[in-house]
Order: C-alpha cells, then structure tokens, then sequence
C-alpha cells in the first residue's frame, strides 16, 4: 500500500518519524509531505527520506486559512502524482484534512483523519468552520482520536443527531505510540519503601485541555 501523509506538525514534532518508520518496516510504501512557511530553517534531524518540507506560505497566512489551505493544495498537486496513492493520512482536521478532501474530490483518493486537540478546542469553536469540520469527517474513510472523552466530546458537542452513528461507525481511539527507548529502557522493578511518600518522575507537558 502506498500512504501520502499530510503533517504540518512534523517539522517541529520530531516523535512522528517513530511512526513512519515502523510504517516502512511493515511494508508500507510512505512518502510524507509537510508544508512549512517561507522564514523556516531546517534544523539538524533526519526526517528520513520519505519526508518533503516545502516551503508555501508567509507567517501571515496563519491568520488566513483558505489562501493558506489554497497555496499548500497547489503546492502538493505539483509536487505529488495522487493517482499513486492508495490512500492519503491526514494528520489533523482541518489544517490537514480540507487538503485531504479536495484530493479526495478531484482525484478520488480516499483519506483517513486524525482530529487532534487543536482541532477540539480552537477551529470547531469557530462558526463558519464547523459546517467544513462536518464535511470532512463525513467523507473520511475513517477517523482517529487519540483518546475516548474526545471522540465521544465530539459526537455529543458538534455532530448533528443524525450523523453521530454513522462518524461513530467509522471512528477508532488509536492514543500516541510510545518511542522504543522507553520499551527497551524498562529498567528493574522497584518494591515501594514508604507507601506515605511516593516518588514519581513524569516526562511531558502538564495542560489542562488534556486534564
């Protein structure tokens, strides 16, 4: 199978690489597009070579969506033969989804999406964009939440009555893979000495959008 990602998150999210790895590992044939603005240096990684940064839009696009979304779609299609993809992976709803679907209407290739926290708690909250939320989860082939109170936020929040079996047939929780050092670096068990004082080291970001 032949996957295009879409990522806009990959330049600066360096975990995402875990994934396509293991994808080509698996027998997957990936190639993975990740748009970035004019003023972006490319830092020292190895996005592997699977990986395209091209450079499309200004920092004031950002504030912009359709000319963005526009100049990253025109972007893609001449950089890209969609008729060699079985499927396309978008990695977020609406910064990456809408490119998804108009690949999907203009050259037929179906899509799954990922709906991300950015997607819950920023662009659904926008009126005018709700209605183009809907339509792309209506045509994904399936959808990805990285957690059930999401999905099921979403279901309750923002999809009409009508619509919540069929996006929740489709949906599946998939949380965030962890890195092979973590499996590999399990270190010995320990017995608890003083059960009234425990010692807990934690690696991450403590936000309260995540609870």
């Amino acid at each position: 199978m032949k996957v295009l990602h879409i990522n806009s998150y990959y330049s600066k999210s360096y975990f995402y690489k875990n994934l396509y790895d293991k994808q080509i590992e698996n027998g997957l044939c990936v190639s993975v597009y990740v748009p970035v603005e004019y003023s972006f240096r490319r830092p020292d990684f190895d996005y592997g070579g699977y990986t395209q940064l091209s450079t499309n839009f200004s920092n004031i696009d950002r504030f912009l969506y359709f000319s963005k979304q526009l100049k990253i779609y025109n972007d893609l299609c001449k950089k890209y033969n969609f008729k060699k993809y079985d499927i396309v992976h978008a990695h977020s709803l609406f910064t990456n989804g809408n490119i998804a679907l108009k690949i999907k209407r203009n050259f037929s290739v179906p899509f799954i999406v990922a709906v991300r926290n950015t997607d819950l708690n920023l662009f659904f909250k926008i009126p005018f964009m709700k209605s183009l939320g809907l339509k792309i989860l209506e045509e994904a082939s399936r959808i990805i939440f990285l957690s059930q109170p999401y999905l099921e936020k979403v279901l309750e929040k923002y999809i009409p009555g009508q619509l919540r079996d069929e996006i929740r047939n489709k949906s599946i929780v998939i949380p965030n893979g962890i890195d092979d050092y973590w499996l590999r670096k399990k270190g010995v068990p320990k017995s608890i000495v003083n059960k009234e004082k425990l010692k807990l080291v934690y690696a991450g970001v403590i936000d309260s959008n995540k609870k």
